[in-house]
C-alpha cells in the first residue's frame, strides 16, 4: 500500500516538475520504490500453495506482458500530445492498485501451519 501511495505522489510530481534536479531526485525515489515489487513477489510466494505458484506466476507474467506492450503503445501516443496525461494515467493505475490492495485479508488462514497464518511457509 505504501508503494502505491508513494508512486502516485511521484507520478503526480513528475507531471508538474520543471527543475531537472528535482526530476532526477524523483527518478531515484521511483527506482527505490521499485524494490517494493520484490517484496510483493516474496509475499506472493509465501502466501500461495507451492502447487499453485507455476500457474499463478505464468498468468501474472502474461497479464503484465500484455499490459506492458499495450500501455507502452497507447501512452506513447498520448505523450506526443501531452506528456502530463501519461503521468496522470500512472497515478490512476496506482490508485486502482491501492484499492485492490485493500482487499487483501489479514486474518490467519484456516489450517495454516505457522503463527503468521501464511500458507507454504
Amino acid at each position: 500500500m505504501i508503494e502505491y501511495v508513494a508512486v502516485a505522489v511521484v507520478f503526480t510530481s513528475y507531471a508538474f516538475v520543471e527543475n531537472h534536479y528535482l526530476a532526477g531526485g524523483l527518478y531515484i525515489l521511483d527506482s527505490i520504490l521499485f524494490s517494493f515489487t520484490i517484496a510483493l513477489a516474496t509475499y506472493f510466494k509465501k502466501t500461495i500453495r507451492s502447487d499453485e505458484i507455476a500457474s499463478s506466476s505464468s498468468v501474472s507474467f502474461t497479464i503484465k506482458h500484455i499490459a506492458a506492450v499495450f500501455l507502452s503503445f497507447l501512452l506513447g501516443l498520448l505523450w506526443v500530445s501531452n506528456y502530463q496525461i501519461v503521468f496522470f494515467c500512472g497515478v490512476a493505475i496506482s490508485c486502482m492498485s491501492l484499492m485492490v490492495a485493500f482487499t487483501i485479508k489479514y486474518e490467519p488462514l484456516k489450517g495454516a501451519n505457522n503463527k503468521t497464518g501464511l500458507r507454504g511457509v
